[in-house]
């Protein structure tokens, strides 16, 4: 973006906090974890021997830590995002990281479309002493029929350039309708 390349803002925020995020969380369990306890340990070990150096020897130490800590991941990156921005920038890589995040993203429109939608028949039949119910058969052959054509459906009418006013009226009388039949 700073040498005039076509780049989204929105984008550079995604991508800084996709990569700080598993970072900030292996630096705070190394600082907290083990730096703050070995400085604490030595500083609780001179107090307790009388030393009144202790608390300013765990200050120093975790300063110091913290300090150089800062220096280094500030520089590593600095350097790390230019050289990720000039390869990301690349319109093939692009290419795969909209792929990527096409397919997580459609796998998790998939997962709550299996969760959230849930579209059942009471239609039963009695045929000569046995019952079929038409909801238990729609299920052997696959779980979730309706709700999975319902779904292609309203897939199938988006891609077509239907507008979203016009399906959610459909599916509101179609609901409606086979509602008073009894169908749904």
């Amino acid at each position: 973006m700073a040498n005039g390349g076509n780049i989204d803002e929105d984008m550079i925020k995604n991508i800084k906090v996709g990569l700080m995020g598993p970072l900030a969380g292996i630096g705070d369990t190394i600082t907290q974890g083990l730096v703050k306890t070995v400085a604490l340990a030595i500083g609780v070990d001179m107090t307790l021997k009388g030393s009144a150096l202790g608390p300013i020897i765990f200050c120093l130490l975790y300063g110091i830590y913290l300090m150089a800590m800062g220096i280094f991941t500030f520089s590593k990156g600095y350097t790390l995002g230019r050289s990720i921005l000039s390869k990301i920038t690349d319109k093939r890589i692009m290419n795969k990281i909209t792929d990527i995040l096409s397919i997580i993203g459609l796998t998790i429109a998939g997962a709550m479309i299996a969760n959230n939608v849930n579209i059942t028949t009471p239609l039963q039949f009695t045929i000569s002493d046995s019952t079929i119910v038409i909801q238990d058969l729609l299920n052997s052959i696959l779980p979730g029929l309706l709700s999975v054509v319902a779904v292609v459906g309203v897939f199938m009418s988006l891609r077509k350039n239907t507008s979203v006013f016009k399906i959610m009226i459909i599916m509101f009388v179609i609901a409606v309708v086979c509602s008073l039949i009894g169908i749904l």
